[in-house]
């Protein structure tokens, strides 16, 4: 669904859609468990500019590599296979976004140190690219904040846990890298795209009640986890999202949403949200190409009334899909609960 400005608006916008992700300064929209070279055109034509493969096998990595740099496509995958084999020179050349070095070391209580290792041999390997790894959850026992490039954080509450709690998180986790230190750090925000109850638990007494998240909560997420510090997404997992065309479909609409907004989220300026956005609303607010951009979000369970001046015919509703956005004036002025908007003036 096309964003509801001008023909000649989106036009423009549109072209700045030709970048190229290996100069840097891109809005990163990732997939997890890509681990199919033929999956990755999709991955392209949805909107993604990076992903992240499980798969360890060193022939598939360079099969992937080759068909992502056919694609524009930038990608994570582990290093281990990969050093100090025949295939570590020809990786120097593969378009990689990061080297994956760990998943999700605060569950296992990894101890830092190992973390760190791993960090190390990889760029003493790759001594030109990046290194990341994920944690469960914005704040750790363990400081691993140190360790790697890139941070990514994950964290799925549908349905067992508060919706807004994925941006709670990645608060936190961007709170725990100044206090580490590195505030400067990329931090990444990996959102719900998968049914709990196709995953084994860590308590076999956990009887958890899964579904995959709706349209709106996948964009609700997406949006609180930036506007509270998140400077990229991911989404897990390619292979529960891709199950069936309505599960895909509700994914797909955040995400070109946010290839749409890449440019303004990466280069746009950020300036203070107008004083009259009062809590529980939040807003972020770019210039971008003599634009103004304003991401406004209700992170509450319920609707609140929106103020009076975005009301106004000044402000127009970038997006209007009808899983997910409508204009507030059709809400009778209302934002509904975990709702989010993007306005343009």
């Amino acid at each position: 669904m096309l964003p509801n400005t001008p023909l000649k608006t989106f036009a423009a916008v549109a072209a700045l859609f030709l970048f190229s992700f290996a100069c840097g300064g891109d809005f990163v929209i990732g997939m997890y468990g890509v681990d199919n070279p033929k999956d990755l055109k999709l991955v392209k034509q949805t909107g993604f500019n990076v992903f992240q493969t499980y798969n360890k096998d060193p022939q598939v990595i360079a099969a992937l590599a080759k068909e992502a740099k056919k694609q524009g496509l930038k990608m994570m995958a582990y290093p281990n296979n990969i050093i100090n084999t025949p295939y570590a020179e020809q990786a120097k050349t593969w378009p990689i976004y990061a080297w994956y070095i760990i998943d999700e070391p605060d569950i296992f209580n990894t101890p830092f140190e190992k973390v760190k290792a791993k960090d190390e041999a990889a760029k003493a390997a790759f001594p030109d690219d990046k290194t990341a790894f994920v944690i469960s959850q914005g704040f750790t026992k363990i400081n691993y904040y140190k360790a790697c490039d890139i941070l990514m954080m994950d964290w799925y509450p549908v349905p067992h846990l508060a919706l807004e709690s994925l941006g709670r998180e990645t608060a936190k986790a961007g709170a725990a890298m100044a206090d580490a230190g590195v505030p400067q750090k990329p931090l990444i925000s990996v959102v719900q795209a998968f049914d709990w109850k196709d995953f084994k638990q860590y308590r076999p007494d956990n009887d958890r009640i899964g579904r995959y998240p709706t349209a709106q909560e996948i964009n609700f997420m997406s949006y609180h986890a930036v506007l509270s510090g998140a400077e990229g997404l991911f989404y897990f997992a390619f292979s529960e999202a891709s199950k069936t065309p309505q599960k895909w479909a509700a994914l797909e609409e955040t995400v070109k949403q946010f290839k749409y907004l890449s440019p303004i989220l990466s280069r746009g300026k950020l300036l203070p949200s107008p004083d009259f956005i009062k809590a529980p609303l939040e807003a972020q607010k770019r210039v971008y190409k003599g634009r103004t951009y304003l991401i406004l979000i209700n992170p509450s369970g319920k609707a609140v009334t929106a103020p009076e001046q975005i009301l106004s015919n000044k402000y127009k509703t970038l997006f209007q899909t009808r899983s997910i956005n409508f204009t507030v004036k059709e809400n009778n002025g209302n934002l509904p609960p975990y709702s989010a908007f993007v306005l343009m003036y």
